[in-house]
């Protein structure tokens, strides 16, 4: 009897484990592929001031008026503690995971569909945890005829804030 309990706390913990890790997934291959957003967010992207313009945004109105860089790194995802993938990030797939820059910022980063709209989460450094505080933001991508004509917008978290507009700017990637 004392064996079958043992065995049977065993199983219990080995399932509660797999249900922790199933919270979070990565999309699937074919998903990943079918993304816009996570096929062609990697790379440089730069404040695009004509199109800022047209959408009534003076250079100076974002803190995002630089270049901001995507560097794909799939190890972002299996460092995400369990607090985000247990609480916000339960039932969401990973679309792509990596490193975004802003200048001399450098924060982790993953792609998810959050209410029907590509989102990303950045990590920032909190009491010495890389991990420490998650930020989110929706953005969007018009594919150009080539990659120079690419554009990126990045929004806040809710839908009635604005997006600013992002000229690629690397296009080696």
């Amino acid at each position: 009897m004392k064996r079958s309990i043992i065995v049977l706390a065993t199983i219990l913990s080995l399932s509660t484990i797999s249900v922790a890790f199933a919270a979070m997934k990565k999309a699937g291959d074919k998903q990943v592929k079918e993304n816009v957003v996570a096929t062609q967010l990697i790379g440089e992207w730069e404040f695009d001031a004509d199109i800022n313009k047209m959408l009534g945004l003076e250079p100076k109105a974002t803190a995002l008026n630089a270049t901001v860089r995507f560097v794909e790194d799939p190890r972002v995802v299996d460092n995400i503690p369990e607090k985000y993938t247990k609480g916000f990030l339960n039932d969401k797939a990973v679309y792509l995971s990596g490193r975004m820059k802003n200048g001399q910022e450098d924060w982790p980063f993953i792609l998810i569909e959050h209410n029907g709209n590509p989102h990303v989460i950045i990590f920032l450094p909190s009491q010495g945890d890389p991990y420490g505080t998650g930020e989110s933001f929706n953005l969007m991508m018009a594919r150009g005829a080539d990659k120079s004509c690419d554009r990126l917008f990045i929004g806040g978290d809710f839908n009635n804030q604005h997006f600013t507009a992002f000229k690629r700017v690397d296009q080696t990637e």
